[in-house]
């Protein structure tokens, strides 16, 4: 099921659910400055959230919609989250944020300034296939090996082929050695980028601060490219299809719910 909440509806909620604050989402699209501000906005929460019959209001007391009160404890209490930014050329970016407990995910995104949408995603292969549809690889080939850069010059590369300056990008994917065919495919599926994006993974332990581990998708020239952050700041960029994707994505799952 989905449910879409206004912001002035989110903020009561997750006030309700005393949340110091939300995974993935910035605070300052949480939180009004002044305390006058964040009372009026509680208030027309709880008002529109009452009047949809989400919430109860009986002797002092407040009563949320079963499924308003399973999706906010999943948003407020997960035990694992995943923060996934997608970005598409000429477009800007989307957020998906997901939010695990027990083993159940449910999906945050924001379809605009004022609207919070939660939804329920399901187990770990459903949320893998969730992560296949937020990246879809079909057609796409994974033929041709992979290679390792150090991060810094990949991010180098990355961003000086994305501004158009070809020259930089080849001599910071050179970094580590001869740019041969693999580099040279990727340098033309980001030359030619369709989209790009990130992922998040971490496990959430209650007062500890919590460790994620990012990865990072492009698509583009019939390629696409999943690259992961190894030891020694280097990071390893390898080809990627819809079937070799989701294997990673299964295994990393699998990973984080133990």
């Amino acid at each position: 099921m989905q449910i879409n909440f206004s912001r002035a509806e989110f903020f009561m909620l997750a006030a309700l659910m005393r949340a110091d604050g939300i995974i993935g989402l910035d605070p300052s699209r949480l939180l009004p400055e002044t305390a006058a501000e964040r009372q009026a906005l509680y208030s027309a929460g709880e008002a529109s959230l009452s009047a949809r019959k989400l919430l109860r209001l009986a002797g002092g007391e407040a009563q949320l919609e079963e499924n308003v009160m399973r999706l906010m404890t999943a948003v407020t209490r997960p035990q694992t989250a995943l923060i996934t930014v997608k970005t598409l050329p000429n477009a800007g970016q989307q957020l998906f944020a997901h939010y695990g407990q027990s083993g159940v995910y449910v999906e945050q995104t924001l379809p605009n300034a004022e609207t919070h949408r939660l939804a329920d995603v399901g187990d770990n292969t459903q949320m893998r296939e969730r992560l296949q549809e937020i990246f879809p690889l079909s057609g796409i080939s994974a033929n041709g090996a992979g290679f390792e850069l150090d991060t810094a010059a990949m991010l180098a590369a990355y961003n000086f082929i994305r501004d158009g300056n070809d020259a930089e990008g080849l001599e910071a994917l050179a970094q580590n050695g001869p740019v041969d065919a693999p580099q040279r495919a990727f340098f033309e599926s980001v030359k030619a980028m369709q989209y790009s994006g990130t992922i998040a993974m971490m496990q959430i332990v209650p007062d500890q601060e919590s460790e994620a581990r990012e990865f990072a998708v492009v698509s583009g020239a019939g390629r696409a490219w999943l690259m992961i952050g190894v030891e020694d700041g280097k990071s390893q960029i390898g080809a990627i299809d819809a079937a070799s994707f989701g294997r990673v994505m299964d295994s990393l799952l699998a990973a984080l719910s133990t």
